[in-house]
């Protein structure tokens, strides 16, 4: 049960009772009081006794035995106790603590209903002292000899119907088993009807009589069925809150195992993509790879001094060239792809001179260069030294933006530049073009795959869009970062930063061990 709901039901309490209320937890801890209990056992401060317990506050306000108080309020067979309380004044304080226990949710409550008997004590200790005036008493009395036979009744009683009369005799001989023979007291509650009453049973041996003191407890009655209720109604409302979590938790549940489902199913899904695309991409690249040997052949054997029939010829086969090798490369790019999304792209680190792959990167980007643009080389090959990462896929990368940046620069220049850093230790290679550019648009989307900047460029220059998203794949594997600038008109920059990681012992592997354009040597 939450504070709130602690709140909620005591002022539910407090709007039908104008008794002084207190809810009391199973560890005796004050959680909530009204302002009436507040007045009966504060001690001068602003409701002392919230959080507080009760068996303490008890105690200070002088209760003998508060533990003891304590214990009873829980024993179902004590229907209220009875606390005398010392004051400032002198004058001791009688209150009754009539308990109302309940459970909810697992957790054990006490609401208490407080009445100061502190004046009804008092009038009782006067009425004793003065029998000869029970006149006085707004409640019932009646009298008994030792014999059992009613000797007086005062005039309240006298307004008491015969019924109930003879009810109370009877629920007094049943609680007596005969008439007492020594002083002694006694209480009970009784029901006759609509009407309750508490009885109150004195033996005064020295007058040799019982006397009876019935009190009206209607309210007190429909306040405690009002607590009842209350407690009912939230235990309906726990139950319900409960209900609906546990409905929730098994929609979640099923939600969680389709999810589950799902996921294997694209495991799956992507596993079997692999394998056709893996097998497909061998079964293509057979017979592109001899279409590519016979066009080389043919172009070797013819002599450079051609007639004009033969030379057309030429132009043929070599465009049978470029139309195999286009093709193959696309296939290469689909099956990169696959293998980045099915996780299985692996790195195989090796050290190598820069530099050298620099040139051997520049040397086969010249040949891609419209005859209106310039390659620029700019790097100090004494600084920059051997790094140990994966040699093909950083020579892809390379030869990938150098492709791009040949593409779409129609004139100008493109620069590739190298710089070594120390702080912290890296090299970073930039390709700048001074092409078409980029638009924001098309920067935001440049890194996905089958991605194009627009339309009118991918009819104007081709491509799948798959080169960038490789690219951007492989750098990050082997622990880089490759990052873009661009303006419409103005040209672009890709820049590949990787951390320098120290070669392992030993590593005497030849850097540009592999040919790129092998398609079989690629990972």
């Amino acid at each position: 049960m939450t504070r709130a709901n602690d709140s909620a039901l005591f002022e539910m309490w407090a709007r039908r009772c104008d008794d002084a209320l207190a809810i009391v937890d199973a560890s005796g801890i004050i959680i909530d009081w009204n302002d009436s209990a507040d007045a009966l056992l504060s001690t001068g401060d602003a409701r002392p006794g919230l959080g507080r317990p009760l068996a303490a506050l008890l105690a200070e306000a002088g209760a003998v035995d508060s533990d003891e108080i304590i214990a009873r309020l829980w024993d179902p067979s004590f229907r209220e106790v009875e606390v005398s309380l010392g004051s400032p004044a002198g004058s001791p304080r009688h209150l009754a603590l009539c308990p109302t226990r309940g459970e909810v949710d697992g957790r054990r409550y006490l609401g208490l209903r407080i009445e100061d008997r502190s004046a009804q004590r008092a009038s009782e200790e006067e009425l004793t002292q003065l029998a000869s005036f029970p006149e006085l008493d707004p409640n019932p009395i009646i009298e008994l000899d030792l014999a059992g036979t009613i000797t007086y009744m005062n005039a309240a009683a006298e307004l008491m119907s015969d019924a109930l009369r003879t009810t109370i005799l009877r629920e007094l001989d049943l609680r007596l088993g005969g008439l007492p023979t020594s002083e002694s007291r006694f209480g009970c509650e009784l029901r006759c009807g609509d009407a309750w009453y508490e009885l109150r049973v004195h033996r005064i041996a020295e007058w040799s009589k019982i006397r009876i003191y019935a009190q009206d407890i209607r309210e007190r009655k429909q306040a405690e069925a009002a607590i009842a209720e209350s407690m009912a109604l939230l235990e309906e409302r726990v139950d319900q809150r409960t209900q609906a979590l546990a409905e929730t938790n098994q929609q979640l549940g099923r939600e969680i195992e389709e999810r589950r489902r799902a996921e294997e199913e694209a495991r799956e899904a992507s596993r079997v993509k692999s394998v056709f695309l893996a097998n497909m991409s061998h079964e293509l690249r057979t017979p592109l790879n001899a279409i590519i040997g016979y066009a080389e052949l043919l172009l070797d054997d013819l002599p450079d001094d051609l007639p004009d029939d033969l030379s057309e010829k030429n132009r043929d086969i070599g465009s049978i060239l470029s139309s195999a090798q286009h093709l193959l490369a696309l296939i290469n790019n689909v099956l990169d792809i696959s293998k980045i999304e099915a996780g299985k792209a692996e790195v195989f680190p090796e050290s190598f001179d820069l530099a050298q792959l620099l040139e051997d990167v520049a040397r086969t980007g010249e040949g891609l260069l419209k005859p209106t643009a310039t390659l620029i080389r700019c790097w100090d090959s004494a600084t920059l030294g051997t790094v140990f990462t994966d040699l093909l896929k950083l020579r892809q990368v390379l030869l990938n933006l150098l492709s791009n940046a040949a593409k779409f620069t129609e004139r100008g220049t493109i620069t590739i530049r190298a710089v070594r850093h120390e702080e912290p230790p890296r090299v970073e290679v930039t390709i700048e073009d001074t092409g078409i550019g980029i638009d924001e648009d098309g920067l935001r989307r440049i890194f996905e795959p089958f991605a194009q900047a627009e339309r009118s460029t991918t009819r104007r220059f081709g491509g799948t869009g798959l080169g960038l998203a490789i690219c951007a794949e492989y750098v990050r594997l082997i622990g880089g970062t490759l990052r873009v600038d661009s303006s419409v008109g103005v040209g672009t920059t890709f820049t590949v930063s990787l951390p320098l990681a120290p070669s392992p012992p030993g590593d005497e592997r030849p850097a540009l061990s592999r040919d790129v354009d092998d398609p079989d040597s690629r990972p």
